[in-house]
């Protein structure tokens, strides 16, 4: 039996990547990426490993969701495309927030609340979400 690859999840991530860029610079995307997956012990075997559509592989896609969930949530900026800087709400869940950064955490803020409002609008206006609801 195969244990999940690391991250287990996306929320794993979380903290670690507050962590990697603390130093306020801006920092590029891919460098992130990889020193975040070096201090996970992400192996070269589950580097390998693809999400289930094979667009890319899954540790790559759960750090991505990861700063997707902290640029929505206002601790990190995206100044620029591939590059992430943490924000002084993000230096406070540092210093102030739990050991394990979770998305209960994350929706203390009122920009999270609303981007997983309009996620799961956006979601329930598809096509296949309509041919469900008419079932």
């Amino acid at each position: 039996m195969q244990l999940m690859p690391l991250p287990a999840n996306h929320e794993v991530c979380l903290r670690p990547l507050l962590q990697l860029v603390a130093d306020g610079a801006t920092h590029k995307l891919s460098d992130v990426r990889e020193e975040l997956a070096d201090q996970l012990g992400v192996t070269p075997e589950e580097k390998q490993i693809l999400t289930p559509t094979g667009g890319k592989p899954l540790y790559r896609d759960r750090m991505d969701w990861a700063r997707t969930d902290l640029v929505q949530a206002g601790l990190l900026e995206a100044p620029r495309r591939g590059h992430i800087v943490i924000t002084p709400r993000g230096r406070d869940a540092l210093a102030t927030g739990p050991a394990d950064l979770d998305r209960a955490y994350l929706k203390q803020s009122p920009e999270f609340e609303a981007f997983l409002g309009r996620r799961f609008r956006d979601q329930a206006q598809t096509v296949g979400a309509k041919w469900f609801a008419e079932r």
